[in-house]
C-alpha cells in the first residue's frame, strides 16, 4: 500500500522502525529529520530546522553540504578517507531493536547514520558491538554519527566515555568516520532523505547530500 502510494515520511528516533520498515528495501526514500507534531510548534524551528527540512521535501536538487548550525563546532573526522552510498540507519537502539527481523537493516554499500538521547556509553558499546557482530559495520562504506545527546556516565569512574567507545568500534574501521553530524534529538537538526545518497569526506571532515530525496 504504501509502495503504490508513496507520500512524504518525517520523522526521527522511535520513527526509525518505520523508516527502516518503509525504506529498507531501498525502494522507498523517508526523510529523518524534526517531527512534525511537536517540532513544528518549537521557538526553534524557524532558521536552520525549517531551511533544511524545506529544501530536503521540496528541491530535486541534491542538498549539498551539510554544515553545523551557527555557533556549533564543525564536524569531526574520527577516520579519514572519503567513500559515497544510500544513507540508511537512524536512532540507535532502535536500529538494534530490529536485528534479526524482517526489517533488520541492510548496511552493503551504504553510508550508516546513527543517533540516540538519554543512553550511556556502555549502551552504544553494547549495540555497536552487535552491529560488528553481525557484519554491519563492516559491510558500510562510511559511518556518520549524530547528536548523541546526554549520554553521560552515570558512575564515571568505572566506565569508557562515549567517545572512548567510538574509537575502540568505529576506529578500527577501514571506512571513514565522522562524529557531530547534526541530526538526531538536538534542538538544531538537518533533515536526511533516507535512501538518497551521500558523501562522506573524512580526509577534510565534511558531509554532502548528493541525490535529493525527492524529484
Amino acid at each position: 500500500m504504501v509502495r503504490a502510494n508513496p507520500k512524504v515520511f518525517l520523522g526521527y528516533s522511535d520513527v526509525t522502525v518505520l523508516h527502516l520498515m518503509f525504506g529498507g528495501t531501498g525502494e522507498l526514500c523517508t526523510f529523518y529529520g524534526p517531527m512534525p507534531h511537536t517540532e513544528f510548534r518549537k521557538s526553534t524551528f524557524p532558521g536552520y530546522v525549517r531551511d533544511h527540512l524545506l529544501r530536503a521535501l521540496t528541491s530535486p536538487e541534491p542538498g549539498g553540504e551539510i554544515l553545523p548550525p551557527p555557533g556549533d563546532p564543525p564536524l569531526r573526522a574520527l577516520r579519514p578517507g572519503r567513500a559515497e552510498g544510500p544513507l540508511v540507519g537512524g536512532c540507535l537502539s532502535l536500529i538494534s531493536a530490529l536485528m534479526g527481523t524482517p526489517w533488520e537493516m541492510d548496511t552493503k554499500g551504504k553510508v550508516l547514520i546513527f543517533e540516540d538521547v538519554d543512553e550511556e556509553p556502555y549502551k552504544y558499546d553494547r549495540w555497536l558491538c552487535q552491529l560488528r557482530s553481525a557484519g554491519k559495520l563492516d559491510a558500510c562504506v562510511a559511518v556518520v554519527v549524530g547528536q548523541c545527546t546526554n549520554a553521560e556516565p552515570r558512575h564515571p569512574e568505572r566506565s569508557l566515555t562515549l567517545e572512548e567507545v567510538f574509537q575502540d568500534l568505529l576506529g578500527p574501521l577501514k571506512v571513514p568516520v565522522l562524529l557531530g553530524v547534526p541530526f538526531g534529538h538536538g534542538a538544531r537538526k538537518a533533515t536526511y532523505p533516507l535512501g538518497a545518497r551521500a558523501l562522506v569526506d573524512g580526509d577534510e571532515g565534511r558531509f554532502y547530500l548528493t541525490e535529493s530525496g525527492v524529484s
